[in-house]
């Protein structure tokens, strides 16, 4: 992930108003992050935040970007910046651009169970229509892979 980081925030230096490379940095912080101590990682959860910010400044379509940031705010404390009233708004706003990307669903799923599992029943519903959509590529074709364990799992 640090190759990661050195990579994106190359791309930022070669193109400051490229949208993609801001989030690049923030998917790679990010990562890091994941992988840090809890007060290192709060300090890496601002550069995140930033670099999404600058992300959707750029291109307030960049449905990537949205689930980021609503994953952000689930995993960040509200003293550090996390407002669980974000995650929901920013997920859906990337569904809205993308209703046929599996992977924001199974995100939503994940969310909604972090937030409370009390959501177990919408997590379930993300999930129901994840499996439902086809791959367009690769990638999707594992994440409807993952759509369908995550569905079983939580049955």
């Amino acid at each position: 992930y640090g190759k990661a980081e050195e990579y994106a925030k190359k791309a930022v230096q070669l193109d400051a108003n490229n949208a993609n490379a801001y989030m690049e940095v923030a998917r790679a912080v990010g990562r890091l992050a994941q992988f840090k101590g809890v007060l290192q990682s709060l300090n890496l959860a601002g550069e995140v935040k930033k670099n999404l910010d600058t992300a959707l400044k750029l291109n307030s379509k960049l449905p990537a970007a949205y689930v980021a940031l609503g994953l952000w705010n689930a995993e960040v404390p509200l003293v550090a910046g996390g407002s669980s009233s974000q995650v929901e708004v920013n997920i859906l706003k990337a569904i809205q651009l993308e209703p046929t990307t599996i992977i924001h669903r199974i995100e939503y799923s994940n969310a909604l169970l972090k937030l409370s599992k009390r959501n177990k029943r919408r997590a379930l519903e993300q999930l129901e229509q994840a499996v439902k959509m086809t791959p367009k590529d690769f990638w999707e074709k594992l994440d409807l892979e993952t759509a369908k364990k995550n569905l079983a799992a939580l049955r």
